[in-house]
């Protein structure tokens, strides 16, 4: 976490962006929390060949794993299209989902961290939960 806490995400205007921990977890996660009334990039600097977003998407295509999951607010609805328009061009695939919530976390799977604490003993006599069950594919 010391390494990270003066760490400078270039973060966009009206985001901030964090890393997380969990004491008892060994993955780190990486929350942002966008201000609706202070953020966001506005769709005519969006747009632009040297877009932060632009960029961002040439970079993704090199990787050939890559793919961009938008989180979209429903008073967004317009930059989410245009943006998935920068996206499809740059040919990173992507998918949406509607969110009007905040934050977002996004566990980050790649990178692994000793447990500060060990995770408490479960309850004893806790009732078992009941299996999961799989869905039947036709």
């Amino acid at each position: 976490m010391a390494h990270f806490k003066n760490f400078d995400f270039k973060n966009p205007p009206g985001q901030k962006v964090a890393v997380m921990l969990n004491r008892f977890g060994t993955r780190l996660s990486i929350q942002v929390t966008p201000t609706p009334k202070k953020g966001g990039t506005p769709l005519a600097k969006l747009s632009g060949p040297k877009s932060r977003f632009a960029i961002a998407m040439e970079a993704l295509k090199r990787n050939r794993r890559a793919v961009i999951l938008f989180y979209v607010h429903p008073n967004s609805f317009n930059t989410y299209l245009l943006s998935r328009k920068i996206a499809d061009k740059a040919g990173v695939p992507a998918g949406w989902e509607i969110r009007g919530g905040a934050p977002y976390r996004i566990q980050i799977k790649e990178v692994e961290v000793r447990r500060l604490e060990e995770p408490p003993p479960a309850v004893p006599n806790n009732k078992p939960r009941p299996p999961r069950l799989k869905p039947k594919l036709d």
